[in-house]
């Protein structure tokens, strides 16, 4: 588990609770994922979380019995809203990952772009319109 590091958090982050998109439980785990994200542009980790279903159990006291199925749970609902992409074999990308990096000269994030772009906007012109029809179907099933 990484514990040292800074990552910009924007706090519409929250509408996905609000609007039903995450329950609180994935939007914890989804928080976790992001702190967990290589955020260094100059190797191949950038936007990608090694999942690690022990380590999730174990830091957000979850079950910690095979196969783990209270967090495998809940990182099935963020790859099907779209918010993790399957990479390789316990690798996911994180959808729009530069959203949380800093924005400055040494790690090049847009953290500060997504924040003015998005001040006082709803929460249907916050998200992209992909993600916003993939949390539009899951909430009618």
């Amino acid at each position: 588990m990484k514990i040292n590091g800074y990552r910009p958090s924007h706090r519409n982050r929250f509408l996905l609770v609000k609007n039903n998109v995450l329950t609180k439980e994935e939007f914890v785990v989804f928080e976790y994922l992001l702190d967990q994200m290589g955020f260094d542009r100059r190797n191949d980790k950038f936007g990608k979380v090694e999942i690690n279903y022990a380590d999730i159990a174990t830091v957000l006291q979850y079950s910690t019995k095979l196969p783990y199925n209270s967090v495998r749970t809940k990182i099935k609902k963020l790859v099907n809203v779209g918010i993790l992409v399957p990479h390789k074999k316990h690798i996911f990308t994180v959808f729009n990952a530069e959203r949380y990096v800093a924005t400055s000269k040494k790690w090049g994030g847009k953290a500060s772009e997504f924040r003015e772009a998005e001040h006082n906007q709803h929460f249907e012109q916050i998200i992209p319109a992909d993600l916003l029809f993939v949390c539009v179907m899951l909430l009618i099933q």
